[in-house]
């Protein structure tokens, strides 16, 4: 299993894309590599806020998935941005739901197709398991992206990062994990390999954040930013877990209002 995670990674990381038409945009072949992963994950700009979204098919109809933090100055209709021939082009888009509450999952309606529906990927988290292997997918830290196809059409490939399944609740709508998260990867996708369907990769949450702790001292004492002369700044660390929402409540979302592009199909 070691094996094929790691030859796994491997694969991420050199997948690449195919151009298509506007009409169908974001595409990749079948065979070259995870194309129903990298293929779905897009780079999203919203209002303000940059992110990370992915697209899912329920009914035949796509929707694209993203946190709430993300997408939460969208309502009704409107314009996105993603990124993509190295530029950020508007796509017009509808709401599908905001996450009530806590919940940081928003699914949005993009007018076309994003994504082949012959590229599957399923969207369920009762398969995960304690302590296994994921992978997150997203756009760290606006960091360089590497696209492909620059002559006639190009979307960046997604960073891959890796975490473990640390605490599963059955009754609870987070997933919380072993790794790190950037700014730019709330809304990814949080992917792992099924063991009941031959290691086939299905998404079972939306990365939402990593949390972050301050630095403390040997009496328990928040300690000033040595650079800030006023002491009111405080030291944050990345505290090496990723809150994750089930996938659970985008589906929920999309039952309680099925607006997404109509492809048909099943």
């Amino acid at each position: 299993m070691r094996t094929i995670l790691i030859l796994s990674t491997f694969a991420f990381l050199g997948a690449c894309r195919q151009t298509t038409p506007d009409a169908c945009l974001g595409l990749m072949s079948p065979t070259d590599g995870p194309s129903n992963l990298v293929g779905r994950v897009f780079f999203i700009h919203c209002g303000p806020v940059y992110g990370t979204a992915f697209t899912i098919d329920v009914l035949g109809r796509q929707y694209l998935v993203t946190a709430r933090h993300v997408a939460q100055a969208f309502q009704g209709s409107g314009t996105i941005e993603l990124y993509t021939h190295g530029a950020w082009k508007p796509f017009p888009t509808r709401l599908t739901g905001h996450g009530a509450g806590n919940i940081d999952v928003s699914v949005l309606a993009v007018d076309r197709l994003l994504t082949r529906p012959n590229m599957p990927l399923t969207a369920a988290s009762k398969d995960l398991i304690w302590g296994q292997d994921v992978f997150l997918l997203g756009f760290p830290l606006v960091l360089p992206m590497r696209g492909f196809n620059p002559t006639s059409g190009e979307w960046p490939v997604p960073f891959a990062k890796k975490a473990v399944a640390s605490l599963l609740d059955p009754a609870a709508e987070t997933v919380l994990l072993d790794g790190h998260s950037n700014k730019g990867m709330s809304g990814g996708p949080v992917v792992f390999a099924n063991r009941k369907t031959d290691g086939q990769f299905e998404v079972a949450a939306v990365i939402s954040t990593g949390l972050a702790v301050e630095t403390l001292d040997l009496n328990g004492q928040a300690i000033p930013d040595p650079v800030d002369s006023n002491g009111q700044q405080r030291v944050y660390y990345d505290a090496g877990v990723v809150v994750a929402y089930k996938i659970d409540a985008a589906l929920e979302l999309i039952r309680a209002n099925p607006n997404g592009f109509e492809f048909g199909g099943v």
